[in-house]
């Protein structure tokens, strides 16, 4: 398993924060043994420096001490003196031994050891029986020592003085470092971040992809999702439901193709029968007799509408189904239209109030007059006897548009189920006046299918009474293509 092939989106996002946070570690790590070792050299430093001075002033003290009573002891010649002066080299001899493990090589032998040596010399001479050297020999030559005592001290200052411009080094190099390891890492970090978020977010994306494609009917492209083992195993159960979709689809369509033949064949056996009496061709009619044929013929040529949408939603793929386009006089389709369903409307004694401007589209003719039959089918469905239909048509050419309203004068539908009316098998609570076969619920959604197809829309609008459905599609274009939709493959079904 490689570091970035992991088994898992946990396993994976703890590399990642590894990866991320172990440098950022390792930098605080290396700041905090910097400061370490320059707070160290601090301590160090002034502790030495302190070791220094504080040598330096007190082998002044007993130098000081040792002349005092060296000189005394010229004078009075009291062997008390000669003692105090004894204690007072041992404590100066005391201090050179503190002074000479402070003080660096070359200032000990360029200083310390001259002063003791010189200081060995006058003491043998002081302490030696006899007169011992005159008050001038004693002052010359502890003059001698105070300047070199002097020189150690000022020895002792210079050392603190380097110590100090050492420490101010030490911190600025400390200080480059952790500026140079800042400036390092934070891109680091942000493009290990930014790296595993990649390899993170690119076989989710890959998923969710899959997913939307799933979702919108795309089952032909396989599901291949790369990235750590549990996404991949997710991956092939989608794949695995993709393959189970097809085998469904291929079932469905074999079962439709049966149902197909099935429910067309008897039903065209009644249509036919229904017009050979409707035509008196078996003998004449009385009125009682000639109402219920025309009942069974409206009502065979509801259900073969209802089977015929049924069958085409059922079978159309919508993505890749392809508009057969052309032009289309829009104005003259609608007359057509609504003169085929002359019979039922005479039937039932409903007005059709038209009017209609001559209109251009470019499209499939067959899948806009499977629209404009629902809409007009669901008009005649839902009104009442006696009652009107309005089939407006007009170009709006300054959204290059072409509008189709049908409105009838039956219950209307409700403002809560404007939306769904245009869901596939959603029927609505208003009821068909005189139908015997209850409707599929597939009109309006054809209707949608076929304008979205076109790259229009329809939508449900206000009225006082009744329901009134608006159509919109493009105009064609002077070149016969429409002004703003787009060609190709679209969803339709009719």
């Amino acid at each position: 398993m490689g570091i970035l092939r992991p088994r898992s989106i946990p396993v994976l996002l703890g590399v990642g924060f590894a990866a991320v946070g172990v440098p950022l570690m390792a930098a605080l790590g290396l700041a905090a043994y910097q400061v370490g070792e320059l707070a160290h050299q601090s301590r160090a430093a002034v502790h030495q420096a302190v070791r220094v001075v504080q040598g330096s002033r007190l082998l002044r003290e007993e130098l000081t001490s040792m002349e005092r009573a060296a000189r005394q002891h010229r004078v009075l010649g009291d062997p008390a003196l000669l003692a105090a002066y004894r204690e007072a080299r041992a404590r100066l001899h005391e201090a050179a031994g503190e002074l000479a493990r402070a003080l660096p090589a070359a200032d000990r032998e360029r200083l310390l050891g001259p002063l003791l040596a010189r200081e060995a010399a006058l003491s043998r001479a002081v302490l030696a029986r006899g007169p011992g050297p005159d008050e001038a020999a004693l002052a010359r030559r502890f003059a001698d020592l105070h300047a070199r005592a002097a020189a150690l001290l000022e020895a002792g200052h210079r050392l603190v003085d380097r110590e100090t411009a050492a420490l101010t080094a030490a911190a600025e190099d400390t200080r480059r470092l952790l500026f140079l390891l800042a400036v390092s890492l934070v891109p680091l970090s942000l493009a290990s971040a930014g790296l595993f978020g990649w390899l993170i977010l690119r076989p989710l994306r890959a998923l969710e992809r899959a997913i939307h494609r799933l979702g919108e009917g795309g089952f032909d492209a396989p599901v291949a999702v790369d990235g750590p083992e549990d996404i991949r195993r997710l991956g092939e159960r989608l794949e695995w439901l993709r393959r189970r979709q097809l085998e469904l689809e291929a079932a469905k369509a074999r079962f439709l193709g049966h149902l197909s033949h099935e429910l067309k064949t008897p039903l065209a056996t009644v249509r036919e029968a229904g017009e050979l009496l409707h035509d008196e061709v078996v003998g004449p009619l009385n009125p009682r007799q000639a109402e219920i044929v025309e009942i069974l013929r409206a009502s065979s040529r509801e259900l073969q509408r209802a089977i015929e949408n049924l069958l085409g939603f059922a079978t159309a793929d919508p993505r890749r189904l392809v508009l057969r386009r052309e032009p289309v006089a829009l104005d003259a389709l609608v007359r057509a239209v609504v003169a085929n369903h002359k019979p039922v409307l005479l039937g039932r004694g409903i007005e059709v109030e038209a009017a209609l401007e001559p209109v251009r589209v470019t499209g499939d003719p067959e899948r806009l007059r499977a629209a404009v039959d629902n809409l007009v089918s669901n008009a005649v469905k839902f009104s009442p006897r006696g009652g009107t239909i309005g089939v407006r048509l007009a170009a709006d050419a300054a959204r290059g548009m072409a509008v189709l309203e049908v409105a009838d004068s039956g219950p209307g539908i409700p403002p809560e189920e404007r939306e769904r009316v245009f869901d596939p098998f959603y029927q609505g609570r208003a009821r068909a006046e005189g139908y015997v076969v209850k409707g599929s619920g597939l009109g309006l959604s054809i209707v949608r299918e076929c304008a979205e197809a076109h790259g229009g829309s329809v939508a449900v609008l206000d009225s006082e009474r009744g329901a009134r459905l608006r159509l919109e599609l493009p105009l064609a274009a002077k070149d016969g293509r429409e002004a703003s939709a787009a060609a190709g493959e679209a969803r339709c079904a009719g």
